[in-house]
């Protein structure tokens, strides 16, 4: 999903459209800078580093606390609104919009992120907006699943990343059978080590 999301992305500024691929955390973001080499490349940017630049560059104060639980409350309904606020000051020579804007880990994102996120469109109405989600991980930072009204769903069925065993595990723990495909190898049993409940741990 995330390496379709990567090769969209490419695609698209290849062909001319100005394109900005966005995701959740920033270490992903840093992962999908390093995926290609050479021009063209698309901006490459986690939601929250786009928003803090747009909204500085705006000459808003931007002051994320340092309370874990209220750094939750920030990001999913201050900052989109700073955000939204930054894009209605900046003029348009100050403010990189695209043609196109994908979005991986989309399941991640908070309904009120994708208003100030499809302004940076620079046609919001018509504009191309390519989402990728894996809604079987919906919920894990407790942000839901909501999406812009008018995208065609394709679903992809086969799991193609890990090995039948590990497929398999993670198909028991949601109640759904994970459908592999035929050469992938067995592997060995999955073995479970413990996340940090830290947000900054797990990015």
């Amino acid at each position: 999903k995330t390496l379709l999301a990567r090769w969209t992305a490419d695609l698209l500024e290849e062909r001319g459209e100005r394109t900005l691929l966005t995701c959740y955390n920033n270490v992903l973001a840093e992962w999908l800078r390093g995926r290609k080499k050479g021009e063209p490349q698309p901006d490459i940017s986690s939601f929250f580093s786009l928003c803090r630049s747009v909204v500085l560059k705006a000459k808003i104060p931007f002051s994320p606390p340092s309370d874990v639980e209220e750094q939750k409350a920030f990001w999913r309904r201050e900052a989109p609104s700073l955000f939204g606020e930054a894009i209605s000051r900046l003029s348009p020579e100050h403010l990189r919009l695209y043609d196109a804007i994908i979005v991986d880990e989309a399941q991640d994102f908070h309904p009120d992120w994708w208003l100030p996120l499809m302004l940076m469109l620079k046609d919001p109405d018509a504009g191309r907006l390519c989402i990728f989600s894996d809604p079987d991980q919906q919920g894990t930072f407790g942000l839901g699943q909501s999406w812009p009204v008018g995208l065609h769903p394709y679903e992809l069925e086969d799991n193609c990343r890990n090995t039948k065993k590990i497929a398999t595990f993670c198909g028991n723990i949601i109640n759904k059978r994970v459908h592999t495909m035929p050469l992938l190898p067995e592997g060995s049993s999955p073995r479970i080590t413990v996340a940090s409940e830290n947000p900054k741990d797990r990015a």
